[in-house]
């Protein structure tokens, strides 16, 4: 193939082209030869050739991504692990709580009745000092 007759890659600016009775849009990828590439060169932008595939930097990179990828397993099973004994941890306390509101809830019954019981007993109290007096007065009042 002679220098005129090898092609390079552009990529289409501006406007569509029509080469050969084909319309190539805007954005698109064309080969052309030097000499179309030089008559539509305000409408392309000259591509950088693709090196080749480096075959061992790809195996190495498939072979890394293989590996994160285990880890990423690992990772997650871990996860797992962790979620589930979050979720009794979180049953767990829970469970506390609801016995704590319980035990207060008692402490406040019983701290309820033992204020009624010092009334009572303030009471009983009050009605044997009106009672004693009471005798008093009958005692004192018989001599």
């Amino acid at each position: 193939m002679s220098a005129e007759e090898q092609k390079k890659t552009y990529r289409i600016t501006g406007t569509n082209i029509r080469l050969s009775g084909k319309v190539h849009r805007i954005g698109r990828k064309i080969d052309l030869t030097v000499e179309d590439a030089e008559r539509l060169k305000e409408f392309l932008e000259p591509l950088e050739e693709e090196p080749a595939e480096d075959t061992a930097e790809i195996d190495a990179l498939k072979e890394l991504i293989s590996k994160l990828n285990g880890q990423l397993a690992e990772r997650e099973s871990d996860l797992d692990e962790l979620t589930g004994e979050l979720s009794e941890l979180c049953t767990t306390v829970n469970t506390q709580n609801a016995n704590i509101i319980n035990l207060n809830a008692g402490v406040a019954d019983r701290d309820s009745t033992i204020a009624l019981r010092d009334k009572s007993i303030d009471g009983l109290t009050n009605q044997i000092a009106k009672l004693k007096e009471a005798l008093v007065k009958k005692e004192g009042g018989k001599k």
